[in-house]
């Protein structure tokens, strides 16, 4: 695979099944700002299942990292990095 082609299976695996994605589009809604994780439950469509189900994915992906915690809950942010960017991009280009 050349540098330009976009591996579908990898994009497919980052953003479905819906719930994945809906909590995708919470994370960068919420991006700039750490997070615990009941702010990203409460965003329509986001279920408290989903966000501990699929949380490791998006860790693994880079969309998501812990910052630490407050109390026994923990925090997490969305890093600066090229896979956040170019989404949060897309997002808001599809929005417009």
């Amino acid at each position: 695979m050349g540098d330009s082609e976009i591996d579908a299976d990898a994009v497919v695996d980052l953003l479905a099944p819906e719930g994945k994605l809906r909590i995708v589009v919470a994370v960068l809604e919420e991006s700039g700002d750490e997070f615990n994780p009941a702010r990203i439950y409460e965003h329509d469509g986001v279920s408290k299942d989903a966000w501990y189900r699929y949380r490791d994915d998006l860790e693994a992906a880079g969309l998501l990292e812990e910052a630490g915690s407050i109390g026994n809950s923990p925090l997490y942010r969305v890093p600066d990095g090229l896979i956040a960017n170019n989404l949060r991009a897309a997002f808001e280009g599809a929005s417009n």
